[in-house]
């Protein structure tokens, strides 16, 4: 019968020794293979995003835990920091990432992320007419104007709840 003078023995060499060879013959059944990767390898991390997956490219930024790596990843035109598991991460052989936007414009960058068009412009002209400026559309949330309060609540009479008329 176990007590509880039994859990302040150490427990046996056996329990703490990896069984190495059970280990090895799992990962040959499920196909698992070790994975390392060092900082600056080019991978493919999955990037979860509208309870979907896709595989995105990265870059390792460096090893947090023994299988875990903060991983920058492209998500549009700009860089992300995620945390990624070892099973979520491929190597990458080529660099496939976006085009540099370094000399872009903060305004270009959000028309490109939210894929907004310009219209052409003319840029022969020194100086643009009223005519040429175009009005964004508007939108119902902006153009909004609070109706004004007209009425107040009347005062509601009470009302007896009491057994005895007056």
């Amino acid at each position: 019968m176990r007590t509880i003078f039994d859990a302040l023995r150490k427990p046996s060499t056996s329990a703490l020794e990896r069984n190495e060879k059970m280990e090895n013959q799992y990962n040959a059944k499920h196909g698992t293979k070790p994975k390392s990767f060092k900082p600056g390898d080019l991978v493919y991390a999955k990037e979860f995003r509208h309870n979907k997956s896709e595989w995105v490219p990265g870059e390792i930024i460096n090893k947090t835990g023994t299988v875990t790596y903060d991983t920058a990843i492209w998500v549009g035109s700009r860089k992300k920091l995620i945390k990624a598991h070892a099973d979520q991460l491929r190597t990458r052989l080529a660099d496939e990432v976006p085009p540099s936007l370094d000399n872009a414009l903060p305004l270009d960058i959000l028309l490109q992320d939210f894929n907004i068009q310009l219209p052409p412009t003319d840029h022969t002209a020194s100086q643009q007419s009223s005519e040429d400026f175009i009005t964004p559309p508007s939108s119902p949330i902006i153009n909004y104007q609070p109706r004004r309060i007209t009425q107040r609540r009347q005062p509601v009479e009470v009302i007896s709840r009491s057994p005895v008329q007056t």
